[in-house]
């Protein structure tokens, strides 16, 4: 439901936000004023809760294609650059799933394999993410395009 590195954050939100609850209760005696700042603090609560979520999808597997690895708008194609990893042709392909640009969490260790649909890691707060696919890949993808993690095919080998 939530990823794990959510669980404090949520915990600690939920705390501040019940003793808020209490302060506003105890201390806005306006009855319009106390429900609108109510209403904004769960807003705010449930904006954090969606940061976190951690929702389960059906991943189309195929082992010619590499899937999306996040829900975002595709910002850059680069054709026929040569990255410091592979050293050779490459098409390098930003996803960014908003306006923010922050860090994120690598579950997967260097040289590591993976498997289509399996959890690499966490996005904090919307962070851009680069896919460096092979030069001689098929390009399913263009500027723009929105695309879905384990749904939409960004190149095929």
């Amino acid at each position: 439901m939530f990823h794990k590195e959510g669980y404090k954050i949520i915990l600690i939100t939920t705390i501040a936000i019940g003793i808020a609850f209490i302060f506003i209760d105890k201390f806005v005696v306006d009855e319009i004023l106390n429900r609108s700042i109510s209403i904004l603090i769960l807003v705010l609560y449930l904006f954090i809760l969606q940061q976190f979520r951690n929702s389960k999808r059906k991943v189309n597997t195929n082992p010619e294609a590499i899937l999306s690895p996040i829900d975002g708008k595709l910002k850059s194609i680069e054709s026929g650059k040569e990255t410091k990893l592979t050293k050779r042709s490459n098409c390098v392909i930003s996803i960014e799933p908003g306006n923010f640009s922050q860090d994120s969490i690598i579950y997967s260790k260097k040289n590591s394999s993976l498997e289509q649909g399996e959890e690499i890691g966490f996005i904090k707060f919307d962070a851009r993410v680069t896919i460096i696919v092979p030069g001689n890949s098929k390009l399913e993808v263009k500027i723009n395009d929105r695309v879905k993690a384990g749904e939409h095919i960004i190149a095929t080998i």
